[in-house]
């Protein structure tokens, strides 16, 4: 049996330090996202309130509210509501963010992986025969100046949630997001989603660096 104890009313002063460090924020998040108890998101909450971040606050209560009302809504409002499928569309997006390559089965046969916790949710991408080849400079300055373009699709059942491109460098060595255009700057999101396509993070991070690119 859980007992009481003091540190629960002082818990959210350690979280609002690792969120306030962007060496730790991320690691924190999929921690608090995996194990966190029914007080996960007040803490989270309290610690954006402590350093200053009420906007990220914000949003974490906006998210936690979307994601009740698509819970709790009749079926024939989730099934004819433009706002229910925007909120959908959120809920998968995050769930995926949030993700790691262990929480997915991979085919790579079919083109196609599934998420373990929700098979509904699901992306598929061009075979090898469809791929493109890549020119730009940042993809092409190594040891290896092939690179690879390939277009993805996530999907909620047979609802298509979200477009996007990877490219493979370096001889298949790493799978790098595209920056925004005329920049450096990868999206935070599409950083998240190439995580899911590198077998280890640390290389993807190496790479991100060989090719000068920065993550938003």
């Amino acid at each position: 049996m859980y007992g009481y104890s003091p540190i629960v009313d002082y818990i959210y002063l350690p979280v609002a330090v690792l969120l306030s460090d962007e060496r730790t924020k991320d690691k924190f998040t999929d921690f608090i996202m995996d194990y966190a108890g029914e007080y996960g998101f007040y803490n989270v909450i309290r610690g954006y309130s402590i350093i200053g971040k009420t906007n990220e606050g914000r949003k974490c209560i906006e998210f936690l509210f979307k994601y009740i009302n698509m819970l709790t809504s009749p079926i024939s409002y989730l099934s004819s509501s433009k706002e229910l499928t925007q909120d959908k569309s959120l809920f998968t997006s995050n769930t995926i963010y949030n993700s790691n390559k262990k929480d997915w089965d991979f085919f790579e046969d079919k083109c196609t992986c599934v998420l373990r916790s929700n098979p509904k949710i699901k992306i598929v991408w061009n075979d090898s025969e469809e791929r493109r080849a890549f020119h730009e400079k940042w993809a092409t300055n190594h040891s290896d100046n092939k690179a690879y373009i390939s277009k993805y699709r996530i999907y909620n059942g047979d609802m298509e949630i979200k477009r996007f491109s990877l490219v493979d460098v370096d001889g298949y060595r790493a799978t790098l997001p595209i920056p925004q255009i005329n920049t450096n700057i990868i999206k935070r999101s599409d950083y998240f989603l190439s995580r899911l396509f590198n077998d280890r993070i640390e290389t993807l991070h190496e790479y991100i660096i060989l090719s000068k690119l920065i993550v938003e």
